[in-house]
C-alpha cells in the first residue's frame, strides 16, 4: 500500500529542456505544456538523472537541447540510462 507521501508520475511525459555551458546548466522541466520549474544546476548529468528519480519518479523523460556541440553527450548518456 502506498503511504500518502509517495507520488508516481508513472506514464507522463516530461520534457526536459537543457542549456548546458561549462559551469552550470539550466534545466527547464515541462508537463502537458505547463513549466513546472527551471533551475541551475551543476554541469552532471548523474545529477541530473537523480534529480528526475527524485523529483518525478516513474516518469517518462524526453530530454532536449539547443543545437550546438555540447549538449548531445548528456543527452545520450541520459537517455541510456533507466530512469
Amino acid at each position: 500500500m502506498k503511504s500518502i507521501n509517495e507520488k508516481s508520475f508513472a506514464g507522463c511525459h516530461f520534457f526536459i529542456g537543457t542549456d548546458t555551458h561549462l559551469k552550470n546548466w539550466r534545466v527547464t522541466t515541462r508537463l502537458n505544456g505547463i513549466e513546472l520549474k527551471t533551475l541551475s544546476m551543476n554541469p552532471s548529468s548523474d545529477e541530473l538523472v537523480n534529480y528526475l528519480r527524485k523529483k518525478y519518479p516513474g516518469g517518462i523523460y524526453h530530454i532536449v537541447y539547443e543545437a550546438g556541440f555540447c549538449g548531445f553527450w548528456h543527452c545520450h548518456y541520459v537517455g541510456s540510462k533507466k530512469i
